[in-house]
């Protein structure tokens, strides 16, 4: 009986003297954090929302966290987004066309991140709990505004609404992620009255109106932004001020 509870004070010993490297370590070697298996679905032997919610325990300690971030948008997405906005130029009226542009040129430099350690985690949370609505709620938007890991946000965002077609706030917040973010002014349109269907309050309706206009927009971004600060606090709140400040700086410019 000694031996074995020596045994054990010597091992959570270990344990603790190799945790507190770890942290003291933390900043230094973040990129040793390795995202779960795709096949990790198959391996829960029946505790699948246990291990979802040990994922998404683990994603939120670092919501922060990008291990190949980029200078500026990844090579390839901003081609995406000018087809889109070239698609859609019928759509833009001079005041809405100038908004776009400044809200791309005041985004550009803009430490980027592709399908991420964090998209790779709520993704995974997902597919063992496919019904975790927080995970979408708030995953998607700090995807978007925190990480701009615009690929991991639109194919939550676009998971969440499969789920939850008839949740209101699903849409609504991915209509802002689509509009700047993606620039697809007809997807986010479709959001917007998807949202309006579904118990959105009056002023959505408003805003899917609005959606091709330069108002609209401002609007859709800047009430989006400010819901989701009240989740943030320290550096995410400031990003996130960051992200409403350059919003109404493109707003106030004009054409």
């Amino acid at each position: 009986m000694f031996r074995l509870l020596f045994a054990l004070a010597i091992s959570l010993t270990v344990i603790q003297l190799s945790y507190n490297r770890l942290i003291s370590n933390r900043e230094k070697s973040r990129t040793v954090y390795i995202p779960p298996p795709q096949y990790i679905k198959y391996l829960h032997f029946g505790y699948s929302e246990a291990m979802a919610d040990s994922l998404w325990i683990r994603a939120i300690q670092d919501f922060d966290f990008c291990e190949n971030p980029q200078g500026e948008m990844v090579k390839g997405e901003d081609e995406i987004l000018a087809k889109e906005v070239k698609a859609h130029k019928s759509l833009l009226n001079e005041e809405l066309a100038y908004l776009m542009k400044n809200i791309t040129s005041l985004n550009k430099g803009l430490k980027t991140c592709r399908n991420g350690w964090l998209s790779q985690m709520l993704d995974a949370t997902t597919e063992l709990a496919p019904r975790f609505k927080t995970v979408y709620m708030t995953g998607g938007t700090s995807l978007s505004v925190i990480l701009n890991d615009y690929e991991g946000a639109s194919k939550l965002f676009n998971k969440g609404i499969r789920q939850f077609p008839d949740d209101w706030r699903l849409p609504y917040n991915a209509a802002y992620h689509f509009m700047y973010d993606r620039q697809d002014l007809a997807r986010a349109a479709e959001l917007l009255k998807m949202a309006a269907k579904n118990g959105a309050p009056a002023w959505v309706h408003s805003l899917a109106a609005r959606a091709f206009t330069a108002s609209g927009q401002g609007e859709l971004a800047i009430r989006t932004l400010m819901e989701f600060r009240k989740y943030t606090k320290g550096e995410l709140t400031r990003q996130v001020d960051e992200r409403i400040r350059k919003i109404r700086e493109a707003l106030v410019k004009g054409p």
